[in-house]
């Protein structure tokens, strides 16, 4: 954490600006999955400001809210902080993001989509429906379905951790700009009985070779694979 010879802290942050962006995006329909960002990269101004505009509107809404709404918009504030640390201008040298670092800010957001969720349900109530309780037999039915949605999502994530390969395709599949995703997926196809596998490993330390030139663990590989 701190100096990096991938880029500078500000660097970092206009890559976070994208990443947090992806965050959100996540935090509705959590697919796909991401299981290795990479490292960080060059960022341009015109690639990074709209994502960063977007951003700043959010932080600016949060801290409207907390004069407004500030129960609600506490939940807002306390997703950034916990990020913060994480992803913003600190370096973090080994990657640029992680799906773990939204597994503690996303209680925030679940519990402000399932009071938004209760209190838009709430006029419900006002009609002549004929259960004793419409309003919240409507809640818990967008609750059930929303659980089921993402419970399906997380058994068909769960497949990819049936092995090293399948979770390392999945990265490449996700990520195919990753060199170390590639390098990985090179790695656990290494068979020294099956040849077609290590021609698959050759292709994948090539492609993380291309993708970063000076990527020392694929130039260590490769040549024991070509002779």
């Amino acid at each position: 954490v701190g100096a990096s010879s991938r880029g500078t802290a500000f660097n970092y942050l206009m890559n976070q600006a994208i990443i947090i962006t992806d965050y959100l995006k996540f935090l509705l329909y959590p697919h796909p999955h991401v299981i290795d960002y990479g490292y960080s990269k060059e960022i341009s101004w015109s690639e990074a400001i709209p994502y960063g505009l977007f951003i700043f509107l959010l932080l600016g809404l949060v801290m409207y809210g907390l004069f407004r709404w500030p129960k609600r918009a506490f939940l807002g504030l306390c997703f950034f902080i916990i990020l913060a640390p994480t992803s913003s201008f600190l370096t973090i040298n080994i990657e640029v993001g992680a799906e773990r670092r939204l597994y503690l800010p996303a209680l925030c957001f679940i519990i402000l989509m399932i009071l938004a969720l209760f209190r838009a349900t709430t006029p419900l109530q006002t009609l002549n429906l004929k259960f004793e309780n419409g309003q919240r037999l409507v809640f818990h039915l967008i609750c059930f379905l929303l659980a089921l949605t993402y419970g399906l999502i997380n058994i068909d994530r769960n497949r990819d951790y049936n092995s090293q390969i399948s979770i390392w395709k999945s990265a490449v599949e996700t990520r195919p700009e990753n060199a170390r995703a590639h390098f990985n997926l090179g790695f656990y196809y290494l068979k020294p009985d099956k040849q077609e596998y290590n021609f698959l490993a050759v292709q994948h330390f090539q492609k993380a070779i291309e993708l970063d030139s000076g990527y020392f663990l694929a130039h260590r590989e490769l040549p024991n694979l070509l002779t």
